[in-house]
């Protein structure tokens, strides 16, 4: 059975700077950027997951109609909706866990893409469209580390 999961993109209000997490787990994660997120709890919708893990990870509250879901991603073993919000700013979110907020350009790609898990540098570049179109995933990874993992979309709609 899949793993249900949500990862959120916090932008600025001009969508120039993106807050991230320096993930300590899972241990294929350990050291790199990603979105801030976490598990949907047994009954709990998507969007309350992410407003949840986006408070108890940054200590910012939001509300469910805060967040737009811009993409999906399946595997053979998670399901991730994908959600971006823009902030007025993104000064005031601090780390709440043993996980650092990493703010960077969300231009960066350089930055992104060796110091991200796999798949952030296309995330954070379609998580900034003003027109955002809803895409589907179909994905494999062997999930046992960043560097081994393969990012190899079957799917995109």
């Amino acid at each position: 059975m899949q793993k249900q999961y949500v990862v959120g993109f916090a932008f600025d209000n001009n969508r120039e700077r993106v807050a991230l997490i320096l993930k300590q787990r899972p241990n294929w994660q350990r050291g790199r950027l990603n979105g801030v997120g976490g598990k949907v709890e047994p009954g709990e919708k998507f969007l309350d997951a992410m407003v949840r893990e986006f408070q108890e990870e940054t200590g910012y509250v939001t509300k469910s109609e805060d967040w737009d879901h811009i993409h999906t991603l399946d595997a053979s073993n998670s399901f991730i909706r994908v959600y971006r919000i823009d902030l007025p700013t993104l000064n005031t979110l601090q780390s709440m866990t043993d996980e650092d907020i990493v703010v960077v350009r969300a231009d960066d790609f350089n930055t992104l893409y060796k110091k991200g898990v796999p798949n952030i540098l296309w995330l954070v570049h379609n998580a900034r469209r003003a027109n955002i179109v809803h895409g589907y995933t179909l994905w494999t990874s062997d999930g046992t580390t960043a560097d081994a993992t393969v990012d190899n979309p079957i799917v995109t709609v």
